[in-house]
């Protein structure tokens, strides 16, 4: 629930030791001042809690007064809130009335009270109009006797008080609320009240806000004015910052589950250091960051990290600037691979940060502070290191991860894959390949994956072995566009990685029959996928491209090896005479490792293709593209040698020559129109990268060659 800020009323509510301070004033009040009128002034910024104070204070008033016929009357009101400060003399009668009616024994002195202190407002409010029209109420609650000067009424009212034991204990809060030619009202209502005997008055206000309102009254600076009606100035203490923390914890600490698995006892001590203690000034500080923590933790559930989410409430209620810059400083705050030199990566940060505003002499404090939510800001590691602690924990420092705490909603996906992590946790494979099945459909696959990724420590061997055959039932499954997440990684590659890690385990006889077993399984998406961990085997054993082996990469025995490839030409000839084999968009290593294992085979499969449909030569050069990208572009790139063992360049040519300059019937999809444009501009040239032209160049140079034919 939202904290309204509501002040304390009793003594088992005060988690900030105010209740001897409050003891203290009550025991003044009754026991050390005289019979005169008194003046309490209670200084305290806002929000430091006066009005609780003054909760306390009434408390200990009526303990120390218990059972005592001369027990104080105790009126407290609030001059926030009136239409008019002028209605403040009547706010004051009411309160009284109201209040004393609880004490039968003095009920006709109150009375009398009452009618003389009306007929004295009504006198005052013809001199000091500001006390406000109370002559209206004085004809309808008393039968106005015969005319009294002031001064003959200001006497009857002290004559009444002083024949009273009970004093008077008048409170008026909340003036630091009002404005300035308010504040001067009510002061100057008091000045005009305030010598009756047996009252005490007892204001509690923001003194730098009351003396600035009361300067130039009466040609006094304010300070002056307020040192002739205040008697006893005392300052609300300052609560220990460990007491507005033990406040905090009381509120927030509710929120902050000690078993979810974000929670870290030890950060949690760095985010109250560094983000919660140095804001920590009043009570109000302490409900204005529940409420905004409140609200974010209700916004974004379990998406996202319980104690970074704290640290980034508290920077948006107390240091907005300094929220506002993380937002726009993605790059510079994760350190992307551009700050390297953790030097420049510093001195691009403090510049940021003073472009923005935060002052020079607080720039590297507070750099220092965002370190604890940023580990690259402290030299710590930048995008990537820890990235599977940070992506499990729902980190900001996460790049994938930060945006979400900017969004202003949760971004489903997160949310959905807490069943993932669930699943993970409890090693329920059954509902994994389901979840996974759901995650294709649903296009959230690379999040299933890092799922698995940031929390594989907890597969032993056997389960490594039950991941692995859910893993190699995925290859090739997932459409799932490539983007610029986890590094640029495709489903497919991050499958490859989290297989490696899985071989890392098992033993190695078991990996080698856990590729025997799966590659008569996989159709041609998941032959394609799988041919980049295929190859990297070989040349760990110092096969194919290799003169040399590494073992520290070799995963499969070299028996095993050997094995799959027999395995992998085999699933080849089966898969080869399906009629969608070469709609593939990405077989480039499968035809590699094809030409190398069976050379015979994968030439006559080409030849044949060829003759029965002279276009299949952009399908040849379609299957042996490999994609290259610079920036924004891309384009793709060509093993010339591979190619010519089946075709020759004059081959190729004719039928290119067909595209541009006949009219055909044959068509062909969009990609390998493209990567066949790409070929006629760059395949022959042997140009390094930085010479090629992009794929949006050769289509536009290649359709225009067609359309000038």
């Amino acid at each position: 629930m939202f904290n309204t800020d509501k002040p304390i009323t009793t003594k088992k509510d005060d988690l900030l030791g105010r209740s001897s301070f409050a003891k203290a004033i009550a025991q003044i009040a009754l026991e050390h001042l005289d019979a005169e009128s008194h003046v309490i002034g209670l200084y305290g910024t806002w929000g430091a809690g006066k009005t609780s104070t003054i909760n306390l204070i009434r408390e200990q008033l009526n303990l120390l007064s218990k059972n005592q016929e001369d027990s104080p009357i105790f009126l407290s009101f609030s001059s926030w809130g009136s239409n008019f400060v002028t209605d403040v003399f009547s706010m004051f009668m009411d309160s009284l009335e109201r209040e004393t009616a609880k004490h039968g024994k003095i009920k006709q002195s109150v009375k009398q009270l009452v009618e003389v202190l009306l007929e004295y407002g009504s006198c005052v409010s013809s001199i000091y109009p500001p006390v406000g029209n109370v002559v209206e109420k004085a004809k309808t609650l008393f039968k106005k006797k015969k005319e009294r000067s002031l001064v003959e009424l200001k006497e009857r009212v002290s004559s009444i008080l002083k024949k009273e034991r009970n004093r008077l204990i008048v409170v008026i809060d909340d003036l630091d609320r009002l404005s300035d030619e308010q504040i001067r009202h009510v002061f100057q209502f008091v000045n005009v009240i305030a010598d009756f005997p047996n009252v005490i008055y007892l204001l509690p206000f923001d003194y730098e806000v009351v003396s600035y309102a009361l300067s130039g009254v009466q040609g006094n600076d304010g300070a002056a004015y307020l040192s002739k009606i205040i008697q006893v100035p005392l300052y609300l203490p300052e609560p220990p910052t460990n007491s507005l923390l033990t406040l905090l914890d009381s509120e927030v600490g509710s929120l902050l589950d000690v078993d979810r698995e974000d929670y870290d006892r030890q950060r949690m001590y760095r985010i109250v250091e560094d983000f919660i203690a140095p804001f920590m000034k009043t009570p109000r500080d302490v409900r204005r960051l529940q409420n905004v923590y409140l609200f974010q933790m209700n916004l974004f559930s379990e998406g996202l990290n319980s104690l970074d989410l704290l640290a980034l409430s508290s920077l948006m209620t107390f240091e907005p600037t300094v929220f506002e810059w993380i937002k726009k400083n993605k790059d510079l705050v994760l350190g992307g691979s551009y700050f390297s030199d953790q030097k420049a990566h510093q001195e691009h940060l403090t510049t940021s940060l003073k472009d923005a505003g935060i002052p020079e002499p607080f720039i590297d404090e507070t750099i220092r502070r965002l370190g604890t939510l940023f580990p690259s800001i402290q030299g710590r590691g930048f995008y990537g290191s820890g990235s599977a602690l940070y992506w499990r924990e729902r980190r900001v420092c996460h790049k994938e991860i930060f945006d979400g705490y900017f969004m202003g909603r949760p971004k489903e996906d997160w949310l959905s894959t807490r069943e993932v992590a669930d699943a993970v946790n409890l090693k329920d494979f059954d509902s994994l390949r389901d979840l996974a099945g759901k995650s294709i459909g649903e296009g959230n696959f690379l999040i299933f994956l890092e799922e698995i990724n940031c929390r594989f420590e907890i597969f032993d061997d056997p389960e490594c072995t039950e991941l692995g055959e859910l893993l190699f039932d995925c290859w090739g499954k997932c459409k799932e566009e490539s983007r610029e997440v986890f590094f640029s990684i495709t489903p497919d590659r991050k499958i490859e990685y989290l297989l490696e890690r899985v071989f890392e385990k098992i033993d190695i006889a078991e990996a080698d029959a856990m590729i025997l077993r799966n590659i008569d399984t996989l159709d041609v998406a998941g032959l394609a996928a799988a041919a980049p961990f295929l190859n990297g085997e070989e040349l760990a054993h110092g096969r194919l491209a290799s003169e040399s082996q590494n073992e520290r990469k070799q995963r499969l025995s070299l028996e095993g090896v050997k094995k799959t490839e027999g395995a992998f030409v085999q699933r080849l000839s089966e898969l080869k005479e399906n009629e969608e084999f070469l709609d593939h968009d990405d077989l480039y290593m499968l035809m590699y490792l094809w030409s190398c294992f069976d050379e015979e085979g994968y030439v006559e499969f080409w030849h044949s293709k060829i003759r029965e449909r002279p276009i299949n030569v952009c399908y040849l050069l379609a299957s042996h593209a490999g994609r290259w990208t610079s920036g924004e572009t891309y384009g793709w790139s060509f093993s010339k040698e591979i190619i010519e063992k089946i075709a020759s360049k004059e081959k190729i040519d004719e039928v290119l020559r067909s595209l541009i300059v006949e009219d055909t019937d044959d068509e062909i999809s969009d990609l390998v129109f493209e990567k066949t444009a790409c070929f006629y501009y760059n395949g022959y040239k042997g140009v390094e990268s930085f010479d090629r032209l992009s794929v949006q160049e050769c289509r536009e140079l290649f359709l225009k060659m067609i359309e000038e034919r």
